[in-house]
């Protein structure tokens, strides 16, 4: 039996967990992996899992929980098990407190909707704060069956059939091809404690139902291999939701028409002339695009955007969830952000990067990425200044400042010989007034280097002799 590098047994449950990373390209040696960890069966296999192969990969590992307070005293529990666990294996330990219940109030979310979002960018906030490269997830096989049933009697398309992806950005799933059972065992035979939570025996959840009754009934009358079933039929439909995505990409690109951090543009004709399917995928990738999910966007709000691109009528609106708003008018529909604010009380932001690394925009649903690499070929360079720009990375003083656009700021645009106002630029751009001071910019030296997501500045750019390359990327923040 293969070994670990402490050259005790491996066991069959680790070679799986070893399998899946392998085979989705998880991780890359020497990285650093924050493991969100509740004390459930599922993270402490997972966390005990990845310790036995972290010296393999040489990676490094820290744990992290975020305290709902939901459950009273059983979270507090929770929330010790956890720290005592991280003490024991010598790992960095991460706890948040947060109120769950006010966040659902305000937002009018569901429980578990407010829980899964503030957990997500909990563990987000606390990988950039770390440098952490992967964030490791403990959804098993079991998890992926009951999620593909959940989207199935949800009336779903293709893509919640696909059930649980491995992988997405900087999430990693190891566990994602490993039922519960086989957690169970490992976890019994290597006398590893847990804690439950009560909430998961709960029936009043549509998922614990599923859970407790519909696939054990499945089990023993119809399918004795139902999780391996649903499991394989997730990857054929995964694979097959990947090609078409390429598909859905080229046309989305045919119907842009321009492209702001919080706006979309396409042009009506093109989505209109669209086979059904197509344009329901342009239509999907586009509120995808401007809000880096789907969350809460169903069947019924995508049929009412094509309705609105198809009618003969030259104009309309609809208000989707999340405070999304569509907007025809004649030959563009235009995807952006509902703004009842005053443009004055909009908070201001300023983050700063000491380095090239990742760093997320206060109040929006993106980040921004600095990467250094070797080059650039000319090519590249050309189309800098939109979603990423290439600069010399020997223009740069760190730290950096990556702020909201202000009144009275200057920029030398890309191709020009002289400084612009970019209230002026904004308004040459056609930029939409309430979203012009939110536009957020690249700060060195006092200067502007990038005006983000529109155009980077002349004096920052690299040129084909540049021997170090900065590379900038502004990105959608996904699950």
């Amino acid at each position: 039996m293969p070994t670990s590098p402490s050259g005790s047994s491996r066991s069959d449950f680790v070679l799986r967990v070893l399998r899946t990373l392998t085979a989705h390209r998880m991780l890359v040696r020497g990285d650093s992996i924050l493991v969100a960890a509740s004390g459930g069966p599922d993270s402490t296999a997972l966390l005990h899992a990845l310790v036995d192969i972290a010296k393999e990969k040489a990676a490094t590992l820290a744990v992290a929980h975020l305290h709902h307070g939901l459950r009273g005293a059983e979270a507090d529990r929770d929330a010790d098990f956890v720290a005592r666990q991280a003490t024991s294996l010598g790992l960095d330990f991460h706890v948040e407190h947060i109120d769950v219940g006010g966040y659902r109030r305000r937002h009018r979310l569901s429980t578990e909707e407010a829980a899964r979002s503030l957990r997500y960018d909990f563990l987000l906030r606390m990988a950039d704060r770390g440098g952490f490269t992967k964030i490791a997830l403990g959804h098993n096989a079991d998890d992926n069956a009951e999620s593909v049933l959940m989207f199935l009697f949800r009336g779903a398309g293709p893509r919640g059939l696909a059930g649980i992806s491995p992988r997405r950005g900087r999430f990693i799933r190891p566990l994602i091809e490993v039922q519960r059972k086989e957690i169970c065992a490992y976890l019994s035979h290597r006398k590893i404690p847990f804690v439950r939570d009560s909430t998961n025996a709960d029936r009043r959840y549509v998922r614990n139902r599923i859970r407790h009754e519909l696939i054990p009934h499945i089990t023993a009358a119809y399918n004795p291999n139902l999780i391996e079933t649903l499991l394989r039929h997730s990857k054929v439909v995964r694979a097959e939701e990947k090609w078409l995505e390429d598909l859905t990409r080229a046309r989305f690109g045919e119907a842009l028409l321009s492209r702001d951090p919080d706006r979309l543009e396409l042009s009506v004709s093109h989505v209109a002339g669209l086979e059904k399917a197509a344009c329901r995928r342009v239509l999907r990738k586009t509120v995808a695009e401007l809000t880096g999910n789907l969350r809460r966007i169903g069947f019924r709000h995508i049929e009412a955007i094509r309705g609105l691109a198809i009618q003969d009528k030259g104009s309309g609106k609809i208000d989707l969830p999340g405070g999304i708003r569509v907007v025809r008018c004649y030959d563009r529909i235009a995807f952006g952000f509902e703004r009842d604010e005053p443009l004055d009380d909009r908070p201001d932001f300023c983050v700063s990067l000491n380095g090239p690394g990742r760093v997320r925009i206060p109040g929006r649903r993106q980040a921004l990425q600095l990467t250094l690499c070797d080059s650039a070929d000319a090519a590249e360079i050309a189309r800098s200044g939109h979603r990423v720009a290439f600069f010399d990375m020997g223009k740069f003083d760190f730290p950096v400042t990556v702020r909201n656009a202000a009144p009275g700021d200057r920029f030398r645009p890309l191709g020009m010989t002289g400084t612009q106002k970019v209230s002026d630029f904004f308004v040459n751009r056609k930029v939409p007034r309430d979203l012009r001071w939110s536009c957020p910019v690249l700060v060195s030296g006092g200067k502007i280097a990038w005006v983000v997501g529109h155009r980077m500045a002349e004096d920052f750019r690299a040129r084909a002799e540049t021997r170090q390359v900065l590379r900038g990327e502004l990105l959608a923040e996904s699950d």
